[in-house]
């Protein structure tokens, strides 16, 4: 597998590097935003349906304290909205990350399609005189798109699900301290 991903960074310039690691950074953000989502909500479904679990936390009756709603009602709407909130913004940053994943996949295609027909070019004159134009073609615009479909994207997102089930794991076994 690790092998596999080496011959998969190899294909890519320096540049094309860095802007795979940035996209790695973005994965993990998902994947952090994605626990932050999660646990407001869980947090939220405890405390509608225990209201006095607001005073068992710390956090949570200090923001109550501090805000001043009046009533335990109220600190619940509070909480649900801020809930709302930020489970949007964590559909928001998932879409940029599905998005940036999407383009670099796409990117790549049309980086590796540029390069084979680059080298389809520096043949001599006789190289193709031996060759059916058609498969060049084919091979320039069907080969590079095949290994994006079925290489490129399919392994970024494999990446970026074990992101997201390593800090949900992680979120998970952070939560049920003893």
């Amino acid at each position: 597998m690790i092998e596999i991903y080496h011959k998969f960074l190899s294909l890519f310039d320096p540049h094309e590097r860095r802007q795979f690691w940035l996209l790695t950074v973005l994965m993990i953000l998902v994947a952090l935003v994605e626990v932050v989502g999660i646990s407001s909500v869980l947090m939220l479904l405890n405390v509608l349906a225990e209201p006095a679990s607001i005073r068992d936390s710390a956090i949570l009756s200090t923001l109550q304290d501090r805000l001043d709603l009046g009533s335990t009602f109220n600190f619940q709407i509070f909480l649900a909205i801020s809930v709302i909130v930020v489970v949007v913004i964590g559909l928001l940053v998932k879409a940029l990350g599905s998005y940036a994943l999407t383009r670099f996949s796409a990117m790549r295609g049309y980086t590796l399609s540029s390069r084979l027909l680059e080298a389809y070019l520096s043949q001599p004159y006789s190289w193709f005189l031996g060759r059916n134009s058609a498969e060049i073609g084919k091979n320039v615009l069907n080969e590079a798109d095949g290994l994006v479909s079925r290489v490129i994207t399919p392994a970024l997102r494999l990446v970026a699900s074990i992101f997201m089930v390593i800090a949900i794991l992680g979120f998970r076994c952070w939560s049920i301290r003893p």
